[in-house]
């Protein structure tokens, strides 16, 4: 078995490359009947449907949740805190442990199970949250449903990564190979997807919660539910019509080597870098030495931000007198300039290459933002204009920012690994979401909102960082994107 291999491909930048790359694939991991089993159309349709009905879930339940959590525990935000915290750090503790399983499993089981386990902890989560409404807030039983929903919360949340993991990272992939389909083409309709469910699954279940919080969440557990034969019925249908998710990818000769070392040839190693790679998670370390690390890196880096219509960002607008309308105004527009992106980022890839454009957006979120962190830096930051200011620039970042997630999401599918592809993913979620943490961070330690300013100051320092470290990497590529190469399969 030869060793595995990454080469550079100029991925997205025209029609050559294109056929350039869909020869290197058909080469390296073409399996000897390729042979799909039905119409592409068909195929497509019921990769589409599971991710909208796994995005719908996700975006549905994570705004359910918190409302209703919210309406259980008025005049505080101390639950919600906790609550949002505990998912975090739930999910950089165990993402990685998570896609290093799945990686072990076959892909239709892994699937499935995650399925499962999601759904049925949104349900299990709701139904606990109900139950306190009758439960005497200082008793025994109180306090051990409010423990089962925050550790249902936290399944929920590592469910949820892998869901995402399992199709965006992986069974998209080895569709687009097997159709001869364009896979940039395939990941901009399912971001469509996930952001029409963005938008629009927090607006139904205002709709429904408006008539009865009662109804909203048993319309919650009743979808939840009924939703799970459904999805295993699609999931069926899909590997069952696309050989190559039958195929377990091989180990690389290298991480096959690696794993195989025994306790006794690590110790052996008495200098301090072997003793160091002995004692970092084996996840940790590959996800560092890829090729794509940097990428990855960098988009993992912009999640420590206040820059976005989150819950830091919604507080200073409250404080600074936005009504609760004015807010959820400006958090639908900020959607749609998501949405925008999906049909004006992909021209731009073509014409001058998903590496090259994955800088260019991430150079847009900079220069985006550099104007309204100028006007904070010299007026009031309580004013109403500074707010607007400021909203003004997130709503444009967020087309560099859709943009750029879309390019690295490519880069990292053409050059991680199939047998290692959950594992870095999940990886890179982790690192995502530990600075999801560090973010939430900054407005405990800047709590005023006279001090928000200097959480705007981090988060734009943080996004000139993530710049600094693409650019190393397209210098690193010449602006070619890395292509796995192996002898193995999808």
């Amino acid at each position: 078995m030869s060793s595995p291999a990454v080469e550079l491909s100029n991925f997205g930048a025209g029609r050559d490359s294109r056929e350039e790359d869909a020869r290197l694939l058909v080469d390296n991991e073409e399996p000897s009947d390729n042979r799909v089993h039905g119409s592409a159309a068909k195929i497509k349709t019921y990769l589409y449907l599971e991710q909208f009905i796994s995005d719908w879930h996700m975006w549905y339940a994570d705004y359910s949740l918190v409302v209703f959590l919210a309406d259980q525990f008025p005049g505080t935000l101390v639950y919600v805190s906790v609550y949002t915290l505990l998912k975090a750090l739930a999910a950089v503790l165990l993402s990685s442990w998570a896609g290093t399983i799945m990686d072990r499993m076959d892909r239709l089981f892994a699937l499935k199970w995650v399925i499962i386990s999601h759904r049925c902890s949104i349900a299990f989560a709701c139904a606990s949250l109900y139950l306190l409404k009758f439960t005497p807030g200082s008793g025994f039983a109180f306090s051990i449903l409010l423990l089962l929903f925050m550790l249902l919360a936290c399944v929920e949340r590592v469910t949820s990564i892998a869901n995402v993991v399992a199709l965006e990272r992986d069974w998209v992939i080895v569709v687009a190979h097997n159709l001869k389909e364009d896979r940039q083409h395939l990941n901009v309709v399912m971001r469509r997807l996930d952001l029409f469910s963005k938008l629009a699954g927090p607006f139904v279940l205002s709709c429904i919660d408006t008539y009865s919080r009662t109804a909203a969440m048993l319309t919650l557990v009743a979808a939840t539910i009924l939703s799970v034969p459904i999805e295993l019925h699609i999931i069926q249908k899909l590997r069952d019509s696309v050989p190559g998710l039958k195929i377990a990818p091989t180990l690389p000769l290298e991480l096959e080597t690696e794993r195989e070392m025994s306790p006794n040839i690590l110790s052996a190693h008495t200098s301090n870098t072997a003793i160091a790679q002995a004692l970092v998670p084996a996840s940790i370390t590959q996800y560092i030495s890829s090729v794509v690390f940097l990428p990855s890196f960098s988009l993992a880096l912009i999640y420590l931000t206040v820059l976005s219509i989150g819950a830091q960002t919604i507080t200073y607008l409250v404080a600074s007198d936005f009504t609760s309308l004015q807010v959820s105004v400006i958090r639908g527009v900020s959607v749609i300039t998501e949405l925008a992106g999906t049909w004006i980022v992909p021209p731009l890839m073509e014409r001058i290459g998903v590496v090259r454009a994955g800088f260019w957006l991430l150079a847009w979120q900079v220069a985006s933002i550099s104007l309204p962190v100028t006007i904070i830096a010299m007026l009031d930051t309580r004013s109403k204009f500074v707010a607007i200011c400021l909203v003004s620039g997130i709503c444009v970042k967020r087309l560099g920012l859709w943009g750029f997630d879309l390019a690295v999401q490519y880069i990292v599918q053409g050059g991680t690994p199939p047998p290692t592809r959950a594992r870095f993913s999940s990886t890179e979620a982790a690192c995502q979401n530990l600075f999801e943490v560090l973010a939430s961070s900054l407005t405990i330690i800047f709590a005023k909102p006279d001090e928000f300013r200097y959480a705007v100051y981090v988060s734009y320092a943080v996004l000139v960082v993530s710049l600094l470290c693409y650019m190393r990497f397209l210098r690193q590529t010449k602006g070619h994107a890395p292509v796995y190469s192996s002898p193995t399969h999808f």
